[in-house]
């Protein structure tokens, strides 16, 4: 069976309802981004690309957050 999250957001940009759903299955993990009316993608990786992933957005918080305090 898949171990499946799923984090729901309202999209800052299109401004409509968006599910971040991430799942691992046969030792990949797959993201999909669906937003209400704009329809889905989905991703598989490896679990080093998910490392390489987590690391990439790591960086944009940190960058967003350093925005919001300087600002």
């Amino acid at each position: 069976m898949d171990n499946v999250h799923i984090l729901k957001v309202r999209d800052k940009d299109a401004d409509q309802e968006a599910l971040a759903i991430v799942r691992s299955v046969d030792g990949l993990v797959a993201l999909t981004l669906s937003l209400e009316h704009d329809g889905d993608v989905q991703v598989v990786f490896t679990p080093a690309e998910c490392t390489q992933l987590l690391s990439l957005l790591q960086n944009a918080i940190t960058d967003a957050q350093g925005a919001v305090l300087a600002a």
